[in-house]
């Protein structure tokens, strides 16, 4: 249920705006009466991210493999590894949040990066360990110890699946050194696909559809870039941004 004007909530429940009033979007989805940003209901839900990430990325979790798919794939990485360059990180210790099927990783290893990734899918971290042989914390962000551990922190897709990005926020920059660059790509629902009921981003597993304006209204990035469909942040500063609540 998307807590409207209307019913009894008086808690702030989304916390990029602090914003208490909602409207129905579309697709069963709300949208934010202050910021604009589109929600799904079931981010209101306690440990949804945890709850979603097993239910379509668990056991039973088979990933597309194909020439097409690894082609997609190293296109993306070299764009992803054009961006991080462009903003000169201070060192080589990289971590990926979400690490799909590890290419990422092993293009970076390659690279002369130290890498690491982050997963909250058990079978993902399982199969990315086992094809290159690169650590993988299979827990929570918030569980990884330390502070600025990280020259560069890649989430491509992440952010919308998370459930309390504030706080999400808050880890990413207490793991990141200082002059550190942190890459975020996420859909962009202020392209004029997102009008369509068949945008290939509106998934039962996406918490949170974001405008540019919903990162950068807290200062995230200092360089937020736009395609058609996705957005993403190329850096962020140690200090302040989102992960400030």
């Amino acid at each position: 249920m998307i807590p409207t004007n209307d019913t009894n909530y008086h808690k702030p429940v989304w916390l990029i705006c602090a914003g208490v009033g909602f409207h129905p979007y579309k697709l069963g989805l709300g949208q934010c009466d202050a910021c604009g940003v589109v929600l799904s209901p079931a981010i209101w839900q306690p440990q949804a991210n945890e709850q979603l990430e097993e239910e379509w990325f668990g056991e039973d979790y088979q990933p597309q493999t194909s020439f097409w798919v690894a082609l997609f794939e190293s296109w993306n990485n070299r764009n992803t590894f054009a961006r991080v360059e462009q903003a000169n990180p201070p060192g080589h210790r990289l971590l990926e949040i979400g690490v799909g099927s590890g290419s990422f990783l092993n293009a970076a290893r390659n690279r002369g990066f130290e890498v690491m990734g982050c997963d909250l899918s058990l079978p993902i971290c399982a199969r990315v360990r086992r094809a290159y042989g690169i650590a993988i914390l299979s827990e929570p962000l918030a569980t990884l110890a330390g502070e600025n551990r990280f020259d560069v922190i890649v989430m491509n897709h992440v952010l919308e699946h998370v459930h309390r990005p504030i706080e999400f926020m808050a880890d990413v920059r207490r793991l990141l050194a200082p002059g550190g660059v942190v890459h975020v790509a996420v859909p962009n629902i202020a392209c004029w696909e997102a009008a369509l009921p068949g945008w290939t981003s509106y998934e039962p597993y996406h918490l949170t559809y974001f405008y540019p304006q919903t990162l950068s209204r807290r200062n995230m990035s200092t360089r937020l870039r736009q395609r058609s469909r996705e957005f993403y942040v190329a850096s962020a500063p140690k200090s302040g941004g989102l992960g400030k609540a």
